[in-house]
């Protein structure tokens, strides 16, 4: 039957404290301290009853932690052993999971981001109309309404931007371009009018008021229809789909970071960068060094930012 190891830290301490006492650990240490190196005395070894106490206590330490030790490792063994095939298996099955979300995620995504298009295409349809048509009512001559007419123009040529909606954009604009059109037509005609009449007398005069009066009303009438022409061009609200897939709550969140660029990093933000030596394979190049010979005593190796030299270790 195994032995039951048990933990009492003031046991510990206390036989830790006896065997301490029992090698004299205090005097060793006022010994040691009281040591001043002299000529005489450099090749003496008087660190080694320091040396030995330690090792002794640390033989007491290693032998009070070996039951621990083994029991550490009877559970590391039987926990590998009975969780050697759940654990790979649930974090194979969690992979399959977190990929099944973010092929979900994606298409949500691109479905959200088509919605967007879509909406963005038909509010500029919107837009645009009721833009030209109120600009167009604002126009004071026929000047003006023609920059209107090329504005049109140039949206009718981005047929990239409208992409399947563009015959639904050109069916939306004809009616209001007819209507701009009599509209800058009908200014025109009054603009002439309006300097005839300055010369104008008896019935010549009376037949380019009554001219005038027909086109005030023509532009009357031009406007309640481009008020209706926009109010029929208001595009109805198209949605692509939505994902029927259930949206998945991911069960914790964390923030992760990738290093893109490495040299704009330390540029722009130098306190976000440590450069650290490669402690083995400088270790590794000492060690090639001595096989080849290159190490001589007191003779220093420098390279490019690293200096190799011997330092002596006394007792």
């Amino acid at each position: 039957m195994s032995e039951i190891v048990m933990y009492d830290a003031l046991a510990i301490e206390n036989k830790m404290k006896l065997e301490a006492a029992r090698l004299g650990l205090q005097n060793l240490l006022d010994g040691i301290s009281s040591i001043q190196w002299t000529e005489e005395n450099i090749n003496q070894d008087l660190l080694a009853p320091a040396r030995e106490a330690v090792t002794a206590l640390q033989k007491v330490k290693d032998e009070g932690k070996r039951p621990h030790l083994d029991a550490n490792a009877a559970y590391e063994k039987a926990y590998k052993e009975l969780t050697g095939l759940i654990i790979p298996t649930a974090a194979g099955k969690a992979e399959e999971k977190k990929k099944l979300a973010q092929k979900m995620e994606i298409e949500r995504q691109k479905i959200e981001a088509e919605n967007r298009r879509v909406a963005d295409i038909q509010f500029h349809i919107s837009k645009f109309s009721a833009d030209c048509a109120a600009n167009v009512l604002k126009a004071a001559n026929g000047n003006e309404i023609a920059d209107i007419e090329k504005a049109i123009g140039s949206q009718m040529t981005r047929k990239a931007f409208f992409a399947e909606f563009y015959d639904q954009f050109i069916e939306k604009i004809k009616p209001i371009q007819v209507l701009i059109k009599e509209r800058k037509d009908m200014i025109r005609e009054r603009d002439k009018l309006e300097l005839k009449r300055e010369a104008a007398i008896g019935d010549k005069l009376a037949d380019i008021l009554d001219k005038k009066e027909d086109i005030s009303i023509g532009l009357l009438q031009n406007q309640v229809e481009m008020y209706t022409a926009v109010e029929q061009s208001q595009p109805t609200q198209t949605y692509v789909g939505q994902s029927t897939a259930p949206y998945v709550v991911p069960a914790r969140r964390q923030w992760k970071f990738e290093v893109t660029d490495l040299e704009l990093l330390h540029k722009k933000h130098p306190e976000l960068i440590t450069i650290e030596a490669n402690e083995v394979a400088i270790r590794q190049l000492i060690s090639d060094y001595r096989k080849d010979g290159q190490l001589k005593d007191n003779i220093d190796i420098n390279l490019p930012g690293l200096r190799i030299y011997q330092d002596k270790i006394y007792k």
